[in-house]
Order: structure tokens, then C-alpha cells, then sequence
């Protein structure tokens, strides 16, 4: 039986319009029993930290803030009538964080930020359970079809109470643009060490929305579709690196008592260790690989603002919202963004006429890199993945599904930078095919293998191309070879 993993996180976070929540989230990535555990320290110990820190990893000062020419700041957020949480406007503690990371990022404060805290059945109730109640219906189902097409999910599992179950439990805080108010996930409304770090990372998203305008860069509450999904993530990943570059900052800055006192908190949010495993988010449900889900806007993120850092400090940060990284690939390799290195645009002809009867898209997007070393690890190591996805020049993923006889039919369409890498991803996908079927290929002519069994996949490589196709029935992807691999 394949190795079905619930890839919610990082499709969803990127197909969900939960991104207000939680594209810009403090995520913890434990059970609710270490959550509520990990939530009761200490508090900080009373103390006056000095608002121009230098960070404890680089000898070079913070530098001066020098804004790209094309971004501006932006206006203030329209407002919106809060539910009724606690106010945390009058929290000193907060006053202090908001200075430090002020200082530490470089960039000025334009206005205020409204802060609650709010409880994890308010969240479920203002937040999660209305958005996936009233707006995401459709996308779920498609959402849905797209991870069975790719043999992340069962087919016909409904994700809607798994998502209001296992969201709310995950998001220790978030900072939300429609508002521009931070919001600090505490049932008691106390503000101890654990919810300070959480807002030194929302208040670094305040920041950047106010110079850099994280709705224009498409985090919007609503309006999200499936549309350059590996874009997506990457611009994701840019924005949480930013935040978590901060937050090391700011954690590296605090007296050495405060440090000491934070550092059991930030190793279990993942602050500087991200090597743990969490358990299953439901029943039958195994879990994503870590590292290339629920933390690749984090550690991935980190990294490669850390490497803009160092060529040219918070500068060359900064200028990066107005150069945005294009894909994973270039979060995943910075040299790839410093060089250039920008996705190739691939088309897939339509499929419905050829299909016929009741067949309809769900789902055409690039998965880019990152998803599809996930893909790859159904049946692939990490490592396996990992090397069969580097050299990802572009690729466009198609689904169709019949609602008459609930089939799915789906389409990778991939370019590679060389025909040598696109021969590499080929030997790692007839593997990948092999340990699907429990078989070599049923048959295989020229550069076109196929396996057949409950469904039939086939590959084909053609130079510095590779066309996976999956359907019902040999019947069916025989007449669809020929458009695909066009």
C-alpha cells in the first residue's frame, strides 16, 4: 500500500484561504499535550534591553535602511470591526518587543499595531470555521482530487474536519493584513515567555506589510485560487524567512539570563532546531516528510534570507519584495535566484473534449520543486527525491476528474535544465513507478514506459523533457498520449 501523506500544510497554505492565518502564523509543530505544556514557563524576568542589538552570528552591523525605489509603504489597512478578544494594547512587555525588532529589522514603524490575544476556540469559530464553511467548499473538493491524483491522500477523505481540527491547534499567533493587527493565541490571555516570541515574529510581519504590502504580494485573505502555487510558496517562504531571521535576532539579543529562559521554548517551536518529528495529524493519516513541509517556509525561508543577508545585510533583503523569488527552486537553491535562474513556462493542450462525458478540470498549476520531491517521496527516499527533483527547470500539473465514475486523470508535464537531469528525474520516476506497481515496467518502447494495474502511468522522455501521465484504464491514457507529450 503506498505511503499516503496528508500534505495539508503546504498545499494548503498555499491553495487555502486560510493564508491571512496562516501564511503569516507562529505554527507549532507538536501535539496539543506538548503545546500546552510548552506554554506554561516562567515569565521573562524584568529587564531593559538595549534597542540597537547586534545580531550574535555576524560581526556586521545592522545597516542602515535604504528602501528598493519601487516599493512604497502603504496605506493603512481598512478597518474592521474586531470580535470581541482581549486587548493586548496596554502590555509594556510588548512596547519593548516591538522597539528591539524595530531596531533589529532596520525599518521604521509607519503606525500602530492593534494586538489581542484570542483563544483557540475563537480562532476556530471567527477564523477557521467560517472560512472553510463559507468560502473554500469547492476548493476542497478540488484540493482534495489533486492530492489523490498524486497519491498523497485516499481519495473521498473530506478534509473540511480534519483542517478545523488540526488548524486551530498548530497556529500560535498570527498577524493578519485585512486588519494589520496581531493576533497571540492564549486561552488565559497571559503574556508569558512563549507568547512574546510568537509576537517578535508577528510583529516582524507587521513590519513588512506596512513598507512592502503583503496583500499586493498576494497574501489575501480571500481572493486566493489556484494560480501559481509554486510562486506562492516561494514569495511564503521569503516573507517567514524574513521573520524567523528576525526572531533569531532578536532571541540572540535578549541578556543572557532572558536567553537562557527562552531557549527551552525555542527549541520546541524550531527556532534553530527543526529536527523532530511530530505525530500523525489524524488517524491513518502519516505524516509529511518535516523538513520539505511543515518547515519549508521556515528553514528553507531562513536560509536563503540568511545568504541575501550576507551578501549585503537587511538591504539586500529588502530589495528582494522587489525582485520576489519564482519558484521553490530558488528557495531551495539561492544561487538560483542571485543567478537568475527563472522557471521555464510549460503548457499542457486541454484534455475535456478528448475525455469527453463528464470530465472536468479541478486543477492546473505548476507544483514546482518542492511538491514534487514530495510526490517523489511516496516511493522515494528523501535523498532519492531530493536529487531527482534538482535541476527542476519548469513543469505544469494537470488534473481532470469524471464525476460519472469518479476516475482522476493527471498530467506532470516537467522541463529540466539539461537532457542529462531530465534523464536523471526519469530513472528516479521509473523507480518510483516500479515500487507503485510492485513490478518493471509493463511495457516499455522507445522513451514511453507504462505499468498497468488498478490504474495505468506511463513516463515519457523526450531530450530535455518528461511527461508522467496517470489514468483509470490503458484505453483512456492511450488516447491522451499523443496531446500530453506534444
Amino acid at each position: 500500500m503506498a505511503r499516503k501523506q496528508l500534505v495539508v500544510v503546504v498545499v494548503v497554505l498555499g491553495a487555502l484561504s486560510l493564508i491571512t492565518i496562516l501564511a503569516l502564523a507562529g505554527v507549532v509543530f507538536f501535539s496539543l499535550s506538548q503545546l500546552q505544556q510548552a506554554a506554561q514557563p516562567e515569565p521573562l524576568p524584568t529587564y531593559t534591553p538595549s534597542i540597537t542589538p547586534i545580531p550574535t552570528w555576524t560581526p556586521t552591523p545592522i545597516p542602515t535602511l535604504s528602501l528598493p525605489p519601487t516599493v512604497a509603504p502603504t496605506s493603512p489597512p481598512t478597518a474592521t470591526p474586531t470580535p470581541p478578544f482581549t486587548s493586548l494594547q496596554d502590555v509594556g512587555a510588548l512596547d519593548q518587543i516591538e522597539l528591539e525588532v524595530a531596531a533589529l529589522r532596520g525599518l521604521e514603524p509607519l503606525r500602530p499595531v492593534p494586538r489581542w490575544a484570542i483563544t483557540r476556540q475563537e480562532l476556530r469559530t471567527y477564523y477557521v470555521e467560517p472560512v472553510l464553511d463559507e468560502h473554500w467548499e469547492e476548493q476542497l473538493d478540488s484540493l482534495t482530487l489533486t492530492l489523490a491524483a498524486f497519491d498523497l491522500m485516499e481519495p473521498g477523505l473530506d478534509l473540511a474536519p480534519v483542517l478545523k481540527s488540526f488548524l486551530p491547534e498548530i497556529i500560535a499567533g498570527f498577524y493578519d493584513p485585512q486588519t494589520g493587527g496581531i493576533y497571540i493565541v492564549s486561552d488565559t490571555g497571559e503574556i508569558g515567555a512563549y507568547e512574546q516570541l510568537v509576537f517578535a515574529h508577528e510583529y516582524g510581519h507587521a513590519l513588512q506589510d506596512q513598507h512592502f504590502d503583503l496583500l499586493a504580494l498576494g497574501f489575501d485573505e480571500f481572493g486566493f485560487t489556484f494560480d501559481d502555487l509554486d510562486r506562492f510558496n516561494a514569495i511564503r517562504a521569503l516573507v517567514e524567512g524574513d521573520a524567523e531571521l528576525i526572531e533569531s535576532q532578536y532571541l540572540g539579543a535578549l541578556p543572557r539570563v532572558d536567553e537562557v529562559a527562552c531557549a527551552p521554548l525555542a527549541r520546541a517551536f524550531g527556532f534553530g532546531q527543526t529536527a523532530f518529528k511530530p505525530r500523525p495529524v489524524a488517524p491513518g493519516l502519516q505524516q509529511p516528510p518535516v523538513e520539505d513541509v511543515f518547515l519549508f517556509p521556515y528553514s528553507y525561508g531562513k536560509v536563503f534570507v540568511q545568504t541575501l543577508y550576507g551578501r549585503g545585510g537587511w538591504e539586500a533583503v529588502n530589495a528582494a519584495y522587489a525582485d520576489l523569488p519564482q519558484s521553490t527552486e530558488q528557495i531551495l537553491h539561492p544561487a538560483r535566484y542571485l543567478a537568475g535562474d527563472a522557471p521555464v513556462p510549460v503548457s499542457v493542450a486541454p484534455l475535456a473534449d478528448t475525455l469527453g462525458g463528464d470530465w472536468r478540470l479541478v486543477f492546473e498549476d505548476p507544483i514546482g520543486e518542492l511538491v514534487l520531491r514530495i510526490y517523489l517521496q511516496n516511493y522515494l527516499t528523501a535523498e532519492e527525491a531530493a536529487k531527482a527533483a534538482e535541476g527542476w527547470g519548469g513543469d505544469l500539473g494537470v488534473v481532470y476528474y469524471d464525476d460519472a465514475s469518479g476516475e482522476l486523470v493527471m498530467v506532470l508535464h516537467s522541463v529540466w535544465d539539461t537532457q542529462y537531469e531530465a534523464g536523471e528525474f526519469l530513472g528516479a520516476y521509473v523507480t518510483y513507478a516500479a515500487r507503485r506497481y510492485g513490478h518493471p515496467a509493463s511495457d516499455a518502447t522507445g522513451g514511453l514506459s507504462c505499468w498497468y494495474g488498478d490504474d495505468t502511468l506511463c513516463v515519457n522522455w523526450s531530450g530535455d523533457k518528461v511527461t508522467v501521465l496517470l489514468g483509470p484504464d490503458w484505453q483512456t491514457v492511450d488516447r491522451l498520449i499523443p496531446i500530453v507529450s506534444e
